[in-house]
């Protein structure tokens, strides 16, 4: 089990914090995110230090940055600078802002929404008074988190009888945030399955029309020594042509409108050809499978039934 206080990204909600770095007498600006928080944030949280150290407990005068600040800092040794904030903060008697010293460097971890960037950050510790435990919790089943939480109430109940402590999963707040993108994607899915078959349905009554209307012209061929392959072939090659024709302008379009809805997102895959490559190899499939068949049942035919009114 491990647990840290703070809440995570709660310095987020006015934007950010103007600070002031010193660096070997240089003065640096940026805008970053304070988190409040303690020493066990990143053993909890699995964050990984790859500079410097983690304060000691309740260490003030202290912070750690991520990555993404030592970029916007610019400098080659973080741990030799220190940080005031510029705003929000009440100078001390003396008319001066308290100074922070970096003493370890972290790496990013996104601690907003995923169609965020990542933002300079800022984890001072010492004198946090927080309304937030964040709990991990090495478990079998949920229903062992269930009854860990029903003692821990029952535990706070014993110290404080008049308050109350609620809980929330993080994969439920995860789940609530990102609510919108999983009802996109279920939409999205549903209605290409649907698009999928109806282009099927359409496709197979296409064919059993064209086979009807062709039906002599598959016998006289047939009579004339045609084998079954050149018959297919002759049947689909149509079609083969109109569906290359639908690629080659479904291909710019689809290109586009996922491109701009990816640009929402500051993370995301790359639009590689091979995308589009394999989706026009699956649709060639459907159509080679759905007028194949249909094809090859005309073709197998006696033509002696449809030359029969001639």
């Amino acid at each position: 089990m491990c647990l840290t206080a703070g809440i995570l990204g709660s310095g987020s909600a006015n934007g950010g914090e103007k600070l002031q770095g010193n660096y070997r007498g240089q003065e640096k600006e940026l805008w970053g995110q304070y988190i409040y928080t303690d020493t066990a944030f990143f053993k909890t949280f699995g964050i990984e230090l790859i500079e410097g150290r983690v304060p000691r407990s309740y260490e003030k005068g202290s912070v750690v940055v991520n990555e993404t600040a030592v970029r916007a800092l610019d400098i080659e040794h973080p741990l030799e600078m220190t940080i005031t904030p510029k705003g929000g903060v009440q100078p001390g008697p003396d008319g001066s802002l308290p100074e922070s010293k970096i003493v370890g460097v972290c790496k990013d971890f996104h601690y907003d929404l995923l169609n965020k960037s990542i933002e300079p950050a800022f984890m001072t510790f010492g004198g946090l008074q927080a309304g937030v435990i964040n709990l991990r919790l090495d478990i079998a089943s949920m229903d062992d988190a269930v009854r860990i939480v029903d003692e821990l109430k029952r535990i706070y109940k014993e110290f404080n009888s008049q308050g109350s402590l609620d809980f929330v999963f993080l994969n439920t707040m995860l789940n609530q945030m990102y609510q919108s993108e999983m009802k996109f994607q279920l939409i999205f899915s549903v209605f290409t399955v649907f698009s999928i078959v109806i282009a099927c349905f359409g496709l197979f009554g296409l064919i059993i029309i064209s086979n009807v209307r062709r039906k002599k012209e598959i016998g006289i061929r047939k009579v004339q020594g045609a084998t079954i392959r050149q018959v297919v072939y002759l049947l689909i090659r149509g079609y083969l042509f109109y569906v290359g024709i639908a690629f080659l302008i479904a291909v710019p379009i689809a290109y586009y409108y996922m491109s701009r809805w990816l640009g929402n997102y500051p993370y995301k895959v790359g639009l590689h050809a091979w995308f589009f490559g394999l989706a026009g190899v699956i649709v060639l499939l459907i159509v080679v499978l759905t007028v194949g068949l249909q094809s090859w049942k005309a073709a197998k035919a006696n033509p002696v039934e449809s030359l029969k009114s001639e």
